[in-house]
């Protein structure tokens, strides 16, 4: 399956700043006819933190695909 990926400032999700020091939000469309699909990714915040919590995720679905 082929993907795209673009970094896009979109509107910023209604989130609380005060209590938020990063937030990282990755949406995807459906796949066309080829099984290609649009990945999108936006991030507000610390790079590092950012990054962070992307590979926490990521290890995160790992851990429960083993299960």
């Amino acid at each position: 399956m082929a993907v795209g990926l673009k970094k896009r400032r979109r509107k910023k999700p209604d989130i609380d700043q005060e209590m938020c020091s990063a937030y990282v939000l990755i949406t995807c469309a459906a796949p066309n006819a080829k099984g290609e699909m649009q990945v999108e990714m936006t991030y507000e915040g610390d790079e590092a933190l950012a990054s962070y919590l992307v590979q926490s995720a990521g290890n995160m679905f790992g851990h429960e695909s083993m299960e």
